[in-house]
């Protein structure tokens, strides 16, 4: 391995000497040297089996050695400019002119050669995880290197990123709450790098929940940036467990906080007022207006929905700022969306609700499906007994169940 850095033109090979002391502290000093496969194009296959086959070396290192090995192997992959070296590498002298020449030659590297540069990192990283215990804490190392390159690389396609096999794994790795903060934000920024603004903004709850009451006044920016990609983000209507969260609380009184209450518990008006009100910082949130007005619309719609069984055209109108003649497109779109169950009445100019999806579930609703439930189990019981009655000996093989469901509900 030595040998073969130093043909390609790495000056510390002087520095390891094989026969003497023991082997794995020789690997430590080649480490470095890897940085020399950025600099010449290199056949694809010869990087990836210099890396696999350092990652063969690392799982029969002695188990204090592992940690600082694993990671100086981490850190010299993911620094690794193989798009660049096997489109040829910059030949400039100056720097400045080398970096622009890097940069333009990077930009037009053919796919063939991404895939290539890709494989070469994110391979051997995935191996070396896969190779190591399922409750080694040097996995967390891994995992977080195996981010980076894969977001680099764009594969986090790749890339474990279910909360909770991360959770997990977490807990199996016995990962510190800091250690767990930084796996969040890194996982976060790797997603919303990628696309998948969703799986992102996930990742900041779950980074939310990582503080506790103590130093939750230090996550006050990043409570602010997890309200806004929420309410920025159009698939998300439900927000109730964000006021769970202990930085969330601690921005109560704030301005931030108080639109967040809007939708959760608020309606169209209130938010109107409210950004008429202050109109420096909506403006300063970078929310486009629109989106917010209509999910407001529809949220107002849900809570209308939820006290009342008919909701006269007029009335909605009113409450969701609309035309007439937008208004029944937009009560069947919330129905698409399952945010209300209903039926429009056209010649009488209501909407027949049948049920809605609630903006909060507390005690109250808990309470109320409880209810709902025992109902439900009351009139079963109710047409059993008719049963029973008018067809006697006929059903004695159905099990009675007298009994079952409202101990489960009650439970």
């Amino acid at each position: 391995l030595c040998d073969f850095l130093k043909s390609l033109g790495w000056s510390g090979a002087q520095t390891v000497d094989a026969s003497t002391g023991p082997w794995h502290e020789q690997l430590t000093k080649v480490l470095p040297g890897l940085s020399v496969l950025s600099q010449k194009p290199i056949p694809p296959a010869d990087i990836e089996s210099v890396l696999n086959g350092i990652v063969s070396l690392l799982v029969e290192m002695p188990q204090s050695a592992m940690p600082n090995t694993v990671d100086l192997f981490c850190k010299a992959v993911c620094s690794l400019n193989l798009k660049l070296a096997l489109a040829g590498g910059a030949q400039a002298e100056d720097a400045k002119q080398q970096q622009q020449q890097q940069q333009q030659q990077v930009a037009n590297v053919a796919p063939s050669v991404r895939e290539a540069a890709a494989a070469c990192k994110v391979s051997p990283l995935q191996n070396l995880f896969r190779i190591l215990p399922e409750n080694s804490p040097l996995r967390y190392t891994v995992y977080l290197a195996l981010v980076e390159t894969a977001s680099e690389e764009k594969r986090m396609n790749q890339v474990v990123t279910d909360r909770v096999q991360l959770r997990n794994w977490m807990s199996d790795w016995q990962c510190s709450p800091e250690d767990r903060k930084t796996l969040w934000r890194r996982l976060h920024s790797a997603l919303t790098r990628s696309g998948d603004t969703a799986s992102a903004n996930a990742c900041l709850i779950d980074l939310m929940d990582a503080y506790t009451e103590q130093d939750a006044s230090k996550a006050r920016d990043e409570a602010i940036m997890c309200i806004v990609a929420t309410l920025s983000d159009d698939s998300v209507y439900i927000m109730d467990h964000l006021l769970s969260l202990k930085p969330i609380q601690f921005l109560e009184g704030e301005l931030i906080h108080e639109l967040l209450m809007i939708f959760v518990s608020g309606s169209l008006t209130d938010y109107l007022t409210f950004a008429d009100k202050n109109a420096d910082f909506v403006r300063g949130l970078n929310i486009c207006a629109e989106s917010c007005m209509n999910k407001l619309r529809l949220l107002t719609l849900m809570r209308l929905a939820e006290n009342k069984l008919e909701l006269d055209y007029a009335l909605l109108q009113d409450e969701l700022k609309m035309e007439s003649d937008d208004l029944e497109e937009f009560i069947i779109d919330a129905a698409r969306k399952e945010a209300v169950f209903c039926k429009l009445d056209e010649v009488q100019r209501k909407v027949l609700v049948y049920g809605t999806t609630h903006r909060t579930f507390g005690r109250a609703q808990w309470t109320s499906l409880r209810h709902t439930l025992q109902q439900w189990h009351d009139n079963l019981q109710e047409v059993q007994t008719k049963l029973q009655v008018l067809a006697p000996g006929e059903l004695d093989e159905i099990p009675s169940t007298t009994g079952q469901p409202s101990t489960a509900v009650s439970s």
